[in-house]
Order: structure tokens, then sequence, then C-alpha cells
């Protein structure tokens, strides 16, 4: 739902997971979660986006630490390896509409 409601930022998120842009534990930052992450592609503060923490997608995305490439063979790597291939696929489903 993250990615439905934010369709212009899936490049961007991917991108940030491939490049270890990506901090699950805060909103905010050169490197954030999900929807900070959303939030430095949109050039708003984070705060002003829906998030929550319960979600299944923001909570996956705490796994992941700053510097976590889906190349390392660490718990955020992992993550981060995952996040991107859904990333991906979210990206291939939609341009197909």
């Amino acid at each position: 739902m993250t990615l439905t409601e934010n369709p212009t930022e899936a490049h961007g998120v991917a991108d940030a997971l491939r490049e270890g842009r990506v901090d699950g534990s805060t909103y905010s930052g050169e490197c954030a979660c999900l929807v900070g992450t959303i939030g430095n592609l949109k050039g708003v503060d984070a705060h002003s986006l829906p998030r929550n923490s319960n979600n299944p997608s923001e909570r996956w995305f705490m796994m992941i630490s700053k510097g976590d490439t889906p190349e390392k063979d660490t718990g955020g790597g992992f993550a981060a390896k995952l996040a991107l291939e859904w990333v991906e696929e979210w990206i291939v489903l939609n341009s197909r509409k």
C-alpha cells in the first residue's frame, strides 16, 4: 500500500535500498525508513505522510540499517535484498497498468 500511495517514488526507494541509504529506525535524515525515504524523495517531512510503525512494510524496513545493501550477508542485507525484490516486482506489475 505504501508504494501504491507513492508510485513516483518507487524507483527512488529501490535506489536507496541498492545504495544502503535506508535506516529503518528513523523517519528522518539522509538514511531513513521506508516512509522517511519516500519523504526525502518527495522533499517533505515524513511526519506529514501517513505512517504506521505497525504496518508490515514499515516493520520489515526496521530490520535495515544504514549501509545495509542487498549484497551484504547480514540480517539487514537479507531484509534489504527482499525489500528490493518486492519493490522491483511492484514496479514491473504497476508499469503494465
